[in-house]
């Protein structure tokens, strides 16, 4: 009776542990993280009557938490690359949905202005047609800067967002840590482990997970350890360290990310992958920053080789042309390439400038300048990977100016910069961001005023006398560089022949003194003589070969060089002659508004692309990257959502399940109690039978 009442006890107990548990399992159905339990019950060790064993029920083991680590750990592998995937997509949708609008991408622009170029070519007098030149520049400035603004916003906007996301890793860090102290306490007392207080850990390390990857290892005493990026510790038992946003060392508008411990800050945002926050910094790092620099590169070539032709030309005011676009090459401009970073400890700072001397060279790039072995030694660096640039080094001592100056200048990528005064400059191991396009679409505006000033004409006018017998004729093929170049780029000063507003200095005549040979005059004295160049060249006799398009005029760098480069061909008769003189009131002279309007189709970018195909190459680029994205961020979404379903069929409550052994159970409970009540009754049995 004894052993049938004990047996009965130890079925009351269990089936209650079980009732309770079940219990447990259907009120926490919807809990997020609860992983379904179940009692672990033995059999007793059946005690030896001599004629056999006779069993002594049921005993319990603890309770099992049905949860698989395997499939834990990679629900937060799933998780941390369906959030990155997510958030990066989102991101990218809205730089592809800016650049390819018709209402803000810049491809349109591109078009209508020079459309309007050709259209005012057409009709260069024209002040309607003059004007709608102006507007659509204004239009296309516009959209430049509209799509720069955007962009700039949304790394502001991520800046945001870094900053909530990183306090939110913090706090549940710390929770994590809690849990930890509390599950490694209850396990050293009787090496049992809290179910629900593990459940309560795995979802914030799930939660975590979605903002950024994590590592996760257990330590004996059941407390984990947890680390991000390259194996930082974020967690450490009931320790945690901090992340935290910083602003940039070189560029205080962009948030960096950085792990803070008790004995240093280590910047961890270029290891930080997975997650929103490393779909943040990938997406900004890989797609935002590269774009806008690609617009800014777009608006420096425009100004720079629309520039270029403008200046050679003339306006309506018998002027030559100026700049039509900023000069993006300005001094301050070129400063302001140049972000010291703030653990620099060269002090005053080194003056660099940072010049674009070929726009056709540019890349997208940002550059890290480093002070190897200042004065003499930098290096220049590729920012995002790390690589050391190709590039020209040439020191330079001017011995002109006391105390001497010496400075270096680095050429790369259609680069120069110049860094001034290096002796009392940059300290070893100073670093200085290179960022030559970042600006350049906010910063590109019209410089001029008023329709009158676009330079349509070309300022020359080459004619054949009337009264010449040959059938010579006379072109002018190329106004070549008619400013003067000096370290810093254009100073918008003429070269010495067009130093006269509103004429040449030097009109010159063209003369054949045979068939084959030809002398240059000055128109304004021809019987003074062939010109003799500055060093000592007479400009005669010189050779023309009939029947070929021969250049008649010295080329640039060569003694006597004139600004212009004109063709003769056919076959000039002894005696013919040709003139050169200054365009005056040539407003329906066109040819540089074509020369002008021809930019359209010219190979500008890499020397191989038209600006409108760069851009267009551009729009292609985002355009594939999202839809790429998309097509990822749905396959990591259904990978997730697979492995949610495989832990749910482990650790899941299933109601029609627990329904089914709460009435089982309930059944073995009463089955127990009977068997009680039988003991009972068999030993108020035996107490009656004594009785009598």
């Amino acid at each position: 009776m004894s052993s049938l009442l004990n047996i009965g006890l130890s079925g009351v107990a269990a089936n209650q542990a079980r009732l309770s548990t079940t219990g447990h399992n259907i009120t926490n159905v919807d809990t997020d993280g609860y992983s379904r339990q179940q009692v672990i019950t033995v059999t007793r060790d059946p005690q030896n009557y001599g004629f056999g064993y006779l069993g002594k029920g049921v005993g319990m083991d603890g309770v099992r938490r049905m949860a698989n680590e395997y499939v834990s750990e990679q629900l937060r592998m799933d998780t941390s690359n369906a959030k990155e995937i997510d958030i990066f997509t989102q991101q990218i949708s809205q730089i592809d949905d800016l650049l390819a609008s018709a209402d803000t991408g810049i491809g349109q622009g591109i078009s209508s202005f020079f459309n309007a170029v050709q259209t005012a070519a057409n009709n260069p007098s024209s002040e309607p047609e003059r004007q709608l030149v102006v507007s659509q520049a204004e239009g296309l400035i516009h959209r430049m800067e509209e799509v720069h603004t955007r962009l700039i916003q949304q790394t502001e906007g991520i800046n945001t967002q870094i900053t909530s996301m990183t306090n939110k890793v913090n706090e549940l860090a710390r929770g994590i840590a809690d849990l930890n102290a509390a599950i490694s306490q209850v396990y050293a007392v009787n090496q049992q482990q809290p179910n629900d207080l593990l459940d309560k850990r795995d979802e914030k390390l799930r939660e975590l997970s979605e903002l950024v990857r994590v590592d996760v290892y257990e330590q004996d005493d059941k407390s984990i350890n947890v680390t991000v990026g390259m194996g930082q510790a974020l967690v450490l038992g009931d320790q945690t360290n901090q992340l935290q946003f910083s602003r940039g060392a070189a560029d205080p508008s962009r948030y960096e990310i950085e792990l803070v411990t008790n004995y240093r800050t280590i910047p961890v945002t270029n290891s930080i992958v997975g997650g929103q926050l490393g779909g943040l910094v990938k997406v900004r790092e890989e797609v935002i920053d590269p774009t806008i620099n690609a617009v800014g590169r777009l608006a420096i070539s425009i100004s720079e080789t629309f520039n270029h032709l403008h200046q050679q030309g003339m306006d309506l005011n018998n002027d030559l042309g100026r700049n039509f676009f900023t000069d993006l090459n300005h001094e301050d401009i070129q400063r302001a390439r140049v972000f010291g970073y703030d653990t620099n400890r060269g002090k005053p700072a080194p003056d660099i400038l940072v010049e674009v001397t070929d726009s056709s060279l540019l890349t997208d790039k940002d550059y890290e300048l480093r002070a190897i072995n200042p004065p003499e030694q930098f290096q220049l660096y590729d920012k995002r990977n790390g690589q050391r640039i190709n590039a020209s080094y040439n020191y330079i001592q001017d011995t002109t100016s006391i105390p001497t100056v010496k400075k270096l200048e680095i050429e790369a990528d259609g680069l120069k910069i110049t860094i001034n005064s290096t002796l009392n400059g940059a300290a070893g191991n100073d670093k200085y961001l290179i960022s030559p396009t970042r600006s350049a679409a906010d910063d590109i505006d019209l410089a001029i005023e008023t329709t009158d000033e676009l330079a349509l004409a070309l300022p020359l006018r080459v004619e054949a006398n009337q009264s010449n017998v040959g059938t010579g004729a006379v072109d002018l093929v190329d106004m070549q560089d008619i400013h003067q170049l000096d370290a810093t780029g254009f100073d918008d000063e003429p070269i010495d022949n067009f130093s006269i507003p509103g004429k040449i200095k030097q009109p010159l005549m063209i003369r054949f003194v045979d068939e084959t040979h030809y002398e240059i005059l000055d128109a304004n004295n021809p019987s003074a003589g062939p010109i003799v160049t500055e060093d000592g060249t007479v400009l005669e006799n010189l050779e023309f070969i009939p029947g070929t398009q021969n250049k008649v005029l010295p080329e640039a760098g060569e003694p006597g060089y004139f600004g212009y480069q004109i063709t003769l061909s056919g076959r000039p008769a002894t005696g013919d002659t040709f003139s050169i003189d200054y365009n005056q009131d040539g407003v329906s002279d066109n040819r540089n508004g074509l020369r002008l309007a021809e930019l359209a189709n010219a190979r500008t970018m890499d020397n191989q692309v038209t600006y409108q195909q760069s851009y267009s190459k551009l729009v292609e680029r985002i355009g594939l990257r999202t839809s790429e994205a998309r097509i990822e961020s749905e396959t990591d979404t259904k990978i997730l959502q697979q492995t949610q379903a495989l832990r749910e069929s482990y650790a899941g409550v299933n109601m029609n399940e627990e329904a089914a052994n709460l009435l089982r159970f309930q059944q073995a409970y009463s089955a127990s109690a009977r068997l009680i009540t039988t003991a009972k009754e068999m030993f108020d049995t035996l107490l009656s039978s004594v009785g009598r």
